[in-house]
């Protein structure tokens, strides 16, 4: 048995991810434990190491994958490549996970963004109008997050109209 099939038999809890090699840790992070997984990528990207673009990339290229785990890989991304992040919350908000919808607005409202970008502008007027429709009906995102992000967004943008979205 390899030290991979013998750290996932382990609980997340379990693991000393600080004493481990990167590419344990990499192998970790594309494993199926989403906990595990984690956990490892958490870990990469407090190491700054080289292997955690390639490895959030991954990550989100992957439909199966944990969506608490593709949302801490896009926070990841959103930090170190941010030109990437963008195209990949522009191409997936009209239709991803509620979470993870929740997530990227979380990321769009504390960052210092472009507002005459078109790629933000198009990000912000398809998340406007997915809330818009959902209104209450779902618990992401949460409403101080569509209050922040209402208030950044539409305060700011001249090509989106002043509605109450919720």
């Amino acid at each position: 048995m390899n030290i991979i099939e013998q750290l996932l038999m382990m609980t997340s809890e379990e693991i000393d991810y600080s004493n481990l090699s990167e590419e344990v840790l990499k192998q970790l992070a594309l494993s199926e434990d989403a906990f595990i997984a984690t956990e490892a990528l958490g870990e990469l990207s407090m190491r700054s190491s080289n292997t955690i673009i390639p490895v959030a990339k991954e990550i989100l290229s992957h439909s199966n994958s944990d969506i608490y785990l593709k949302s801490s890989a896009l926070e990841t991304l959103f930090d170190l490549d941010y030109p990437y992040a963008v195209n990949y919350i522009l191409h997936k908000v009209a239709d991803c996970e509620s979470y993870m919808l929740n997530s990227a607005m979380e990321l769009l409202i504390e960052a210092e963004l472009d507002l005459k970008s078109d790629s933000v502008q198009k990000i912000v007027s398809i998340i406007l109008n997915r809330i818009q429709k959902t209104g209450d009906k779902v618990h992401f995102p949460s409403a101080e997050v569509k209050f922040k992000f209402q208030d950044k967004f539409q305060a700011r943008s001249p090509l989106i109209p002043a509605k109450q979205i919720f």
